[in-house]
């Protein structure tokens, strides 16, 4: 299966790799996004006030894939999916552009449907704005977290995870 790569370092060993793989094959939908890298490259100097200013007079989805991407391919595969749905409406899978493999495509469509930039229909995918909201909320989230008292010990709060070197 090309779409788990063992070197992403989320998979141990090949003992482990192969049950897995099966595992994941059997729901697609959960192995899509293990590919794409699900991070934010957000540099809060690039959004202060004057910067996101300068921005905002000519928004650009490059200022969203320089966040969501560090890898210029990723970057462009991403934006060119993006673009495609916003200049057609609504586009279905069978209506990208054949140069590069529908899997390729889906990566992508699936990634930005994540994110909450494009709905998924049955018609196909189109445009929308549910990732705004879920940001703002999550700021606000972080700076009553800041502003929190109460002490918390990571120890209690991730108990399963390893300890020490």
């Amino acid at each position: 299966m090309a779409s788990i790569r063992q070197s992403s370092g989320l998979i141990g060993s090949e003992r482990v790799f192969k049950p897995l793989q099966r595992a994941l094959a059997a729901n697609s939908a959960f192995y899509i996004f293990e590919t794409l890298p699900v991070f934010m490259n957000l540099k809060y100097w690039e959004w202060e006030a004057q910067p996101a200013k300068e921005k905002m007079k000519a928004p650009s989805i490059r200022h969203l894939a320089d966040i969501l991407f560090e890898n210029e391919t990723h970057k462009y595969r991403f934006s060119r999916a993006v673009l495609f749905v916003r200049e057609r409406g609504i586009a279905r899978l069978s209506d990208m552009p054949k140069d590069l493999p529908k899997a390729t495509w889906l990566r992508y469509l699936e990634y930005a449907t994540q994110l909450g930039i494009l709905d998924k229909t049955t018609s196909g995918y189109a445009l929308t704005n549910r990732f705004s909201t879920p940001l703002r909320n999550l700021a606000e989230w972080y700076e009553k977290w800041r502003k929190k008292e109460e002490k918390e010990d990571a120890a209690t709060l991730f108990p399963l995870a390893e300890k020490g070197k």
